[in-house]
């Protein structure tokens, strides 16, 4: 596939694979497959959406790997009898017979803020008031220890056997043990400028790297956003030190975009390490 729509979310397996989600039609969405030798895309499947009948617009989907397994999830916003109401559906692809299955799903929860990932062999939801968890092997979801201090959930990522999540302005981070179902909350990243405060931060990001937790943060100069100079924005890098429990500056900053700040998305795509070897050259290592 030589152009392709936008990306909705991506996902790189144990394997090394790679594949991104695209809108198909109103109805379906597509799973690309990236193709290491070719360098190009891949259409993999169809996936039906399953749209509910009161839905309020477009769900917000995500695509996972669990013990070898493909997961697409999507959540809808909908409104039912004069509530809204957060309406999951998740289908899981079987290998041997080539098709998407259905799989069960938690009851509609009167909610709006939420984000899921995927630990230890489970898929976790994450709402300001509840935390959905899906066994694969039962194909059941149950319930867990929700966070108590974070109230709009806007981004997580697993670590080991930990889930990280942080709200929007990046005033509270805390960390889901996922073996002994108990929180713990970890220090907000100190802030490189000290006239610099939460309120100034925005559309935080966590992602794993290396083992190591990071965040990256919008950055505004300016309390006032209808003032701000978009020159003097920019987008930083804090990374969280596990030993100390403290965060420090990475000194890593993004640079200046030509139309403003870069568009981060509902999550920070994960990156695969892929491995080209051109005729007669040792192998080269790219990320």
């Amino acid at each position: 596939m030589d152009t392709i729509p936008a990306v909705l979310t991506a996902t790189v397996t144990s394997d090394n694979d790679i594949y991104i989600l695209v809108e198909e039609s109103i109805d379906a969405v597509s799973v690309l497959q990236y193709n290491h030798l070719s360098e190009m895309w891949d259409k993999k499947w169809s996936v039906h959406r399953d749209t509910p009948k009161r839905s309020l617009g477009s769900p917000v989907e995500n695509l996972f790997e669990v013990d070898g397994y493909l997961f697409y999830l999507a959540v809808h916003d909908t409104l039912e009898r004069g509530k809204r109401l957060v309406s999951v559906r998740m289908k899981k692809y079987q290998w041997l017979t080539d098709q998407w299955q259905d799989c069960s799903k938690p009851e509609n929860d009167e909610l709006r803020f939420f984000v899921a990932t995927p630990c230890c062999g489970q898929i976790y939801l994450f709402t300001h008031t509840e935390m959905h968890r899906y066994d694969p092997s039962q194909d059941r979801w149950s319930m867990g220890t929700p966070p108590r201090t974070i109230i709009t959930p806007t981004s997580v990522v697993a670590m080991g056997t930990e889930i990280f999540c942080t709200d929007r302005s990046v005033s509270n981070i805390a960390a889901y043990d996922v073996e002994a179902d108990s929180w713990r909350e970890l220090e907000v990243p100190g802030w490189s400028e000290p006239d610099r405060i939460p309120q100034d931060l925005g559309n935080p990001m966590l992602f794993a790297q290396e083992g190591q937790l990071h965040v990256l943060v919008e950055c505004y100069k300016s309390r006032d956003y209808g003032e701000s100079n978009i020159d003097d924005d920019y987008q930083h890098i804090y990374v969280y030190d596990r030993f100390s429990g403290t965060w420090r500056d990475s000194q890593l900053s993004l640079p200046a975009a030509r139309n403003g700040p870069w568009l981060m998305r509902e999550c920070v795509l994960p990156v695969a390490r892929m491995y080209t070897k051109p005729p007669g050259q040792d192998d080269h290592t790219r990320d």
